[in-house]
């Protein structure tokens, strides 16, 4: 693969810095790269601790993959 449309790549950081509901909100169309891009969260995991000063429980996340070659 050489180029894709980006991957959207949700999920939720909780206080301590652990990762839940990792999932695909915008598929880039090729299910080998959704993948990948879903797996790179997982083996992020654990997040560094969510600062004192941040008033949630837990924070929503976003991240854009974009193939690059």
């Amino acid at each position: 693969i050489r180029t894709a449309p980006i991957v959207i790549i949700g999920f939720t950081i909780a206080r301590d810095g652990s990762v839940s509901g990792v999932r695909v909100l915008q598929t880039s169309g090729v299910y080998a790269l959704d993948n990948s891009a879903q797996r790179a969260i997982y083996e992020a995991a654990p997040m560094p601790r969510l600062p004192d000063q941040f008033e949630r429980p837990a924070a929503q996340v976003e991240f854009h993959f974009e193939l690059r070659r």
